[in-house]
């Protein structure tokens, strides 16, 4: 993780904020997230089919966020990593690499400093 330094009107505080560079092969993340117990769901989204996924999304762009939330979890929060495989998948048609980085940002929020698996 990389720490920034924020001022605010009270005081200095801490933010930690995810790291940049990637951490593990796109195939590893695929292979892991193949396996992984909620790949019926993930899976159709990473190959670009999101109406076989078995959750119901109303859109593309909303099985889009959702398949960002999950790339961002397993690629450990690594912005240039998600950006790449959100790409691979598709994805750079409907969101830009800032968009893409911003819901990275809104899953790690989510996270909430726990290892726990952001859910969209």
């Amino acid at each position: 993780m990389s720490t920034r330094h924020t001022t605010s009107a009270a005081a200095a505080q801490l933010q930690t904020t995810p790291d940049r560079d990637p951490l593990y092969d796109p195939a590893d993340v695929e292979a892991a997230i193949r396996r992984a117990s909620n790949s019926d769901r993930v899976v159709p989204l990473l190959e670009g089919n999101w109406q076989e996924s078995s959750r119901d999304y109303d859109s593309a762009e909303q099985a889009g966020r959702a398949l960002i939330f999950d790339l961002a979890w397993w690629c450990d929060y690594r912005y240039s990593q998600v950006r790449r495989m959100a790409r691979e998948a598709g994805l750079g048609q409907l969101f830009s690499g800032e968009e893409i980085d911003d819901i990275i940002d809104d899953a790690w929020e989510e996270q909430d400093d726990s290892y726990a698996y952001p859910v969209w």
